[in-house]
């Protein structure tokens, strides 16, 4: 049986780095996130969720601006009441992923769109 993939939530500097795409010089010059601490300054850690909060901020919305899943739920269903009715359908912490830019959404979801927000 294969074993499952789990990606760290917690990363050193040079893992931090690499995950951002840079080398550990420019993450430390460029990178305002503050690392965790665990008591020694060798255990300190980055928080990828901090990381990805990060990068998000550093966007320039495209030209005619980002959509949520809100706005594609009203587009398709043709009226704003739409968008309602379907983030009221949305569970829990699910709820907060369908207020993300839909274009953001798609890495989190492996790839996957949903057919239901198709045409």
């Amino acid at each position: 049986m294969a074993r499952a993939h789990i990606e760290p939530r917690l990363m050193t500097r040079a893992e931090a780095a690499a995950y951002c795409g840079f080398s550990p010089s420019v993450f430390e010059r460029e990178c305002p996130v503050v690392p965790m601490s665990f008591g020694d300054r060798r255990l300190e850690r980055y928080d990828r969720f901090d990381l990805d909060n990060w990068i998000e901020d550093r966007k320039t919305p495209a030209k005619g601006g980002l959509k949520t899943m809100a706005d594609a739920i009203a587009e398709f269903w043709g009226d704003r009441e739409g968008a309602d009715r379907g983030r009221e359908a949305i569970p829990g912490p699910a709820r907060e992923m369908a207020e993300l830019p839909s274009r953001h959404r798609q890495g989190d979801q492996g790839g996957v769109r949903h057919r239901c927000l198709r045409r």
